[in-house]
């Protein structure tokens, strides 16, 4: 049948259109409904929440740290390292201090006293290392640095347990700021559904983020699993990373099991971080808590002498 030239031309405009609008979506990514707009103009404020909450926190409970394998080399030793009877992060604005006990690892018997204990510090002077070899003796200084000495073994180390522990609760990991991701631009949300998970109903997102220029580490995609009734508080993500913008890495995560207390906030029980490695293995970190409480702490338990230490005198400048 011979079609007429109008004919011909409508369907030429309408095929053309709908390989616009099917364009339009592709790079839209999600459709643009309501669950979209509320997670847009909801979740960053929702998560700047949980973090000013955070900022006065206190969290006791034992960690656990596994490795089955290693993600660089297929026949590396496989381990469970665990702190049972003592891990308890302070945190008090810019001012961290985290405890730990004995250590005790699968491949060989314990090597410390049941009263053995370490404490990083960061206060506004100074970070620092304290040790004590049994219940009841002193501590020893370990190591102290003033100003800003960011590559300091206290520095790093209490700034990773915030990082693994703490911070993933309110959409910021490793190496970015959901938040900030979203107000950068290029952070695209392909899929957004409603996801029922007891009596909650939770919200789930896959997202796909691009900043061209920036190097490093950067985050390349994702799925969120977000509490909408919780501030938004992250319950599961997992992150897939670039290196550079090239070379793609495996994915790592978090599961956060927790209760809303009476403020609607989130107190979490149990936290779970996890990195798969390129031969299928997997490291996992674990923190079961005992107690997660928004609290303030006494400026003071920031410093040596809170420990029965003499505060360290801060050391002259050089000479110009």
């Amino acid at each position: 049948m011979r079609v007429p030239a109008s004919s011909g031309t409508l369907l030429v405009r309408l095929f053309g259109a709908a390989i616009l609008t099917l364009a339009s979506f592709l790079q839209a990514g999600a459709d643009d409904g309501p669950l979209l707009k509320r997670f847009q103009a909801e979740a960053p404020a929702g998560w700047a929440r949980i973090a000013d909450r955070c900022s006065k926190l206190v969290v006791i409970g034992s960690n656990t740290d596994r490795r089955a394998g290693n993600s660089l080399q297929v026949d590396a030793p496989k381990f469970t390292l665990r702190i049972k009877d003592l891990y308890c992060l302070r945190i008090s604005g810019a001012r961290l201090s985290y405890e730990f006990g004995p250590i005790s690892l699968d491949l060989a018997p314990p090597k410390r006293d049941p009263g053995y204990s370490y404490i990083y510090g960061l206060n506004e002077d100074y970070s620092f290392g304290l040790e004590r070899a049994e219940r009841g003796a002193n501590y020893r200084v370990d190591g102290v640095t003033f100003g800003p000495g960011p590559t300091d073994d206290a520095r790093r180390n209490l700034e990773f347990e915030k990082a693994l522990f703490v911070s993933p609760l309110a959409g910021r990991f490793y190496h970015d700021d959901a938040a900030e991701m979203m107000k950068r631009g290029g952070f695209r949300v392909m899929k957004i559904d409603q996801v029922a998970s007891g009596d909650r109903q939770l919200v789930q997102i896959e997202f796909t983020y691009d900043e061209p220029g920036k190097v490093g580490v950067r985050p390349h995609s994702g799925r969120l699993l977000l509490d909408p009734d919780c501030h938004w508080a992250v319950k599961e993500a997992e992150i897939t990373i670039t290196r550079d913008g090239k070379t793609l890495m495996r994915p790592y995560g978090w599961t956060i099991d927790y209760e809303r207390d009476k403020d609607g906030f989130p107190e979490v029980k149990r936290v779970v971080e996890y990195r798969n490695g390129p031969y299928g293995t997997i490291d996992q970190h674990i923190l079961d808590v005992k107690k997660w409480s928004y609290e303030d702490t006494d400026a003071k338990q920031f410093r040596v002498s809170a420990f029965g230490v003499a505060e360290p005198e801060r050391p002259a400048p050089p000479p110009r």
